[in-house]
């Protein structure tokens, strides 16, 4: 039974790696930034309410209080601002560096837990984050400290999206065991959409979906990187450990370096294979370490 659930992180990571696709194709249309992440979040929800009555039925839909509070600050944090930050990257930085600054959330996850629990970092956990410390430095150089050619801006943003994606375990702690996770994931959907309606262009929103090519563009979007790849985790966890799921969707990493090479023209040089390798392995250092903890 446990190669169901290896099949299926698999494909989520797959499918996460498919995202920087998505918003190149997209931003082709004079969609922005604000635009694109509210297409994904809304018509997400929309298919989530959809599946959620089809499978579970309406009753399902029911969530507490406090819940709905996590649901609202998962949205904010860990569904809009790293959705922001990260397409922000990827117009500045590329897929590929954009990408890899968003995966080192379990690297801040570590920090967080350290200074919200007082958890210790052993000597693993130290090598760990310096690891990925000089991976990171590697990949946004390029392996040069003399010749700085990185759009720092594009880096910054990366690092941000990195963080609000680490604080996502550490809010995903207060769920009411009451509540279906699927549910407060999809309420927290409409919280980015509620958000960001200041900041959305209207015209260029509506312009976009009138040809039905653009129209099943979104709809794929929020379906297969979103809603299919959050549910496909879920169920990947009832076959196999959370920490060996988060471990193949690492696979996210060289799925987007693949695509943003194949399908963006997007270069990479030795130094950032470096860069990307060494990154790859101090995360799993870290979810190792949480392997042994648990």
């Amino acid at each position: 039974m446990e190669l169901k659930g290896y099949i299926f992180a698999i494909l989520v990571g797959i499918g996460w790696g498919t995202v920087g696709l998505f918003f190149a194709e997209m931003s082709k249309y004079n969609m922005g930034v604000y635009d694109i992440i509210t297409a994904r979040m809304l018509f997400a929800f929309i298919a989530g309410i959809i599946h959620i009555i089809y499978t579970k039925g309406i009753k399902e839909l029911k969530i507490s209080l406090g819940s709905l509070k996590t649901a609202a600050l998962m949205g904010i944090v860990a569904q809009g601002l790293v959705n922001v930050f990260l397409f922000l990257s990827i117009e500045k930085s590329g897929v590929i560096v954009a990408t890899l600054l968003m995966s080192l959330g379990p690297v801040f996850t570590l920090i967080f837990s350290r200074i919200l629990y007082k958890e210790k970092l052993n000597k693993g956990k130290i090598n760990a984050l310096i690891l990925t410390a000089i991976g990171t430095i590697i990949l946004v150089t390029n392996g040069s400290l003399i010749n700085l050619e990185f759009n720092f801006l594009g880096v910054i943003y990366g690092l941000l999206s990195g963080i609000c994606f680490g604080l996502y375990p550490i809010i995903s702690k207060s769920i009411s065991g009451n509540n279906n996770p699927n549910v407060v994931m999809i309420y927290s959907f409409v919280i980015v959409v509620i958000m960001l309606l200041p900041f959305l262009n209207v015209g260029n929103f509506i312009t976009y979906h009138k040809l039905t090519a653009n129209f099943l563009v979104s709809i794929l979007f929020a379906v297969v990187p979103t809603l299919l790849c959050h549910l496909l985790f879920i169920k990947s966890l009832n076959y196999i450990s959370a920490t060996k799921a988060g471990i193949i969707t690492l696979l996210q990493i060289p799925a987007a370096t693949m695509f943003g090479i194949m399908f963006l023209n997007e270069q990479i040089s030795i130094w950032k294979i470096i860069g990307i390798i060494l990154i790859i392995i101090g995360i799993l250092l870290i979810k190792m370490q949480d392997k042994e903890k648990n």
